[in-house]
């Protein structure tokens, strides 16, 4: 059982890798906005656009990195752990993942709340 969800532990991990590296190298650079992270704030304009996608790229890349290390780690541990205690570890490590990434996202839009406007021009801080 332990073996299935380190698994899916390590899934989460290269998806967060693979879709960060897209979301800060590629979409920017995507003008029709198709994809990337797609929400009513970040399809305004070309910057937020940008934005968006390159915070939210950067932060999925590191939570993906950090994941990966989690659940090597988890591996290395799990001979020596019980088998219920090496599934509660990986549940841990694929919880903390699924909320890191959420509250990434999350963030990305509240400082594209408070870095531009309504008709998604940056906001001038004097």
């Amino acid at each position: 059982m332990q073996e299935i969800f380190l698994i899916v532990d390590i899934l989460i991990s290269i998806g967060a890798i693979l879709s960060g590296y897209y979301m800060k190298f590629r979409a920017p650079g995507d003008e029709k906005m198709q994809y990337g992270i797609r929400t009513a704030h970040s399809k305004k304009s070309y910057d937020t656009w940008s934005y968006a996608n390159t915070v939210c790229g950067g932060a999925w890349l590191k939570i993906g990195f950090c994941g990966s290390m989690a659940v090597i780690a988890a591996m290395l541990l799990s001979g020596q752990l019980s088998d219920a205690a090496a599934v509660l570890l990986s549940v841990g490590i694929l919880a903390v993942i699924v909320i890191a990434l959420s509250c990434s996202a999350t963030a990305v839009i509240m400082g594209l709340v408070s870095r531009f406007d309504d008709d998604g021009r940056p906001i001038n801080k004097e």
